[in-house]
């Protein structure tokens, strides 16, 4: 989102915060500092009372990547330092979490960026080819077909807790493999059943009966998001 982000109480306290992150940054690394950034709620102008703070610092190949958390002024402060080169290699590759990962890639808040780099991030993540897709759609194929087994067995023993649980588990993949198909990440894990509700293929079916309905009723819409998403049912009864 960069500059003009919008400052409510809860998102200015933790912008204040993250510059006192990024001068310690630049102190402790000098001139192997090359970025700094925060991201997540902040950088969307959403957080709230109880939000952390997400800073990344990106150096040389010099600095070791690491990571640290510690709590600021009553906020979870969680530091990410990591070589640039490292960063634009990852805001490139698609995993089966990239509808939850790419949004750190393309939103955030600019702390300090003496040659652009933050831009050339969001670049790559936009640059992203179809064609590195096709591995993370096979292989959530294969997550959710584990877990329609999964769930198709504790509904045969009317275990209706493991079927609520693995439900949950089956709807966030389903979730997150249509962030894939889409080519269009969530916001964080804080937006994702509200968004997921509106991408379509039964999702907002399955997550109301998650939600409110009796375990009983959840194989049908389960099994509707399957469908949806013309995954092959290969497992022998």
């Amino acid at each position: 989102m960069g500059e003009g982000t919008p400052a409510d109480a809860p998102t200015a306290l933790r912008l204040a915060l993250a510059e006192q992150v990024m001068q310690e940054a630049r102190r402790r690394w000098g001139a192997d500092c090359l970025a700094v950034a925060a991201y997540g709620s902040v950088a969307h102008g959403a957080a709230r009372r109880y939000s952390d703070l997400e800073v990344v610092v990106l150096t040389s190949d010099d600095v070791p990547a690491q990571e640290s958390q510690h709590v600021r002024d009553g906020v979870l402060v969680e530091v990410d330092v990591l070589p640039a080169t490292r960063m634009l290699r990852a805001a490139g590759r698609v995993t089966v979490f990239w509808g939850l990962e790419a949004d750190q890639y393309r939103v955030f808040q600019s702390l300090y960026d003496p040659s652009a780099l933050l831009a050339q991030v969001r670049a790559a993540s936009l640059a992203v080819p179809a064609a590195a897709f096709v591995q993370p759609l096979h292989d959530s194929a294969l997550r959710l077909l584990e877990l329609l087994g999964k769930f198709c067995n504790a509904a045969d023993d009317h275990d209706s807790a493991t079927m609520r649980d693995v439900g949950w588990r089956y709807a966030h993949g389903a979730a997150l493999r249509a962030a894939l198909l889409d080519r269009r990440p969530y916001e964080s894990g804080r937006t994702l059943w509200a968004d997921a509700r509106g991408r379509g293929y039964g999702l907002s079916a399955l997550i109301a009966a998650l939600a409110d309905g009796p375990a009983l009723s959840l194989p049908e819409p389960l099994l509707g998001v399957h469908r949806a998403f013309g995954i092959a049912w290969p497992l022998a009864p």
